[in-house]
């Protein structure tokens, strides 16, 4: 009988510890999703296999503190010399250039949306709604995009230009760059908010 009592005692002991550590993890967790994230930042992990080497990139978002409040990990893509899973930041939103255009929120780490646009090399630019303007290497035009992940419009590049690398607006115009070839002058093209095109500048 004593010895009954005591295995009870051990194992009423045992659970109520188990019971503390969850309840403890429990409150840390609900803790951690409580603070404010200051930071992103970013992890590339690669791996081959018989299609070739992939790569995928892991967004931690952080507090002030240094503690990672959520963690978000993209799909593999295959490697190019284009890079890949480049992401921007505009308020709080992370626009991440993936497999596929995903919007995810900065606070919680959560997609908001997703928009079927694969592009290496992006580059973007957001006006003063939130409107996310984006293009990328060998792409022959570009996309405005709503905050709520609609297409607003998407216009063709009036030549064959294949090496955009910023993308600028200024007074309300889309200004786009693209690099230039040895014998070439650098320009940019111009485009209102609407995206209709209004001409070619020498960059100076």
């Amino acid at each position: 009988m004593k010895i009954k009592k005591q295995l009870a005692a051990v194992l009423l002991l045992f659970v109520l510890s188990f019971s503390m550590i969850l309840v403890a993890e429990n409150t840390e967790a609900k803790s951690s999703l409580k603070k404010k994230v200051v930071t992103v930042s970013h992890k590339y992990k690669i791996k081959k296999d018989k299609y070739g080497t992939k790569q995928k990139v892991i967004l931690y978002g952080k507090a002030k503190d240094g503690k990672v409040v959520w963690k978000f990990s993209s799909p593999y893509c295959i490697c190019t010399e284009l890079s890949n899973n480049d992401y921007f930041i505009n308020k709080n939103v992370i626009y991440l250039f993936s497999t596929k255009l995903y919007a995810i929120s900065k606070s919680t780490g959560k997609v908001k949306w997703t928009y079927n646009y694969e592009v290496g090399s992006p580059c973007a630019a957001f006006d003063k709604k939130g409107n996310l303007y984006c293009t990328g290497t060998y792409k022959d035009s570009f996309l405005c995009i709503s905050p709520k992940g609609k297409l607003k419009f998407k216009t063709k590049f009036e030549e064959d230009y294949i090496w955009p690398y910023k993308i600028k607006i200024v007074s309300g115009k889309i200004m786009i760059y693209f690099e230039k070839n040895i014998d070439e002058i650098p320009y940019h093209l111009i485009y209102n908010k609407d995206g209709k095109y209004l001409g070619r500048h020498i960059t100076l």
